[in-house]
């Protein structure tokens, strides 16, 4: 089990930074604020890792647009 992976595509990392991010704005008065995010923990958590995936997609397609090699069959 040696597979490794970005931090930004751990849902634990992500998690830990709901966490932060509740307990901050809970800190700072916005009770309210914090409850949703706290409610909508999971929909952040799938959602950034859906972004990051599709970044790096992005990414991919724009590379292969702009590289100065061509591709073989």
């Amino acid at each position: 089990m040696n597979e490794t992976k970005k931090w930004y595509q751990s849902k634990t990392v992500i998690g830990a930074v709901i966490v932060v991010v509740v307990l901050g704005l809970r800190l700072v008065g916005y009770e309210g604020q914090a409850e949703v995010v706290e409610e909508q923990a999971t929909n952040i958590s799938n959602w950034w890792i859906e972004a990051v995936g599709l970044i790096g997609a992005v990414l991919v397609l724009y590379g292969r647009l702009t590289a100065k090699t061509e591709l073989t069959k």
